[in-house]
């Protein structure tokens, strides 16, 4: 692939989709932080790129490998330690 220069139209959406997922992103962590504790909250963190992989998934149709089934089920397990 060669690099170019962004039409206005995609340096609109990058920003859009900057500033968007990052007001959403603190506005969703400051009200969980007011009904739970820190420390398990931030256990949770550890979730979001099982989210994000399955996310993709979903809108793609993408079929996970087994690489990607033991590092999600390891990803679990660690959460579930770390809150117990």
């Amino acid at each position: 692939h060669s690099a170019r220069a962004m039409a206005p139209a995609e340096w609109g959406a990058l920003a859009f989709l900057a500033v968007a997922c990052t007001v959403f992103g603190f506005l969703v962590w400051s009200w969980a932080l007011q009904r739970t504790e820190a420390a398990r909250l931030g256990a949770v963190v550890y979730l979001i790129p099982l989210v994000t992989v399955l996310s993709e998934m979903a809108m793609t149709g993408t079929v996970p490998n087994r690489g990607l089934v033991v590092g999600g089920a390891t990803l679990i397990a660690g959460v579930v330690v770390a809150e117990t």
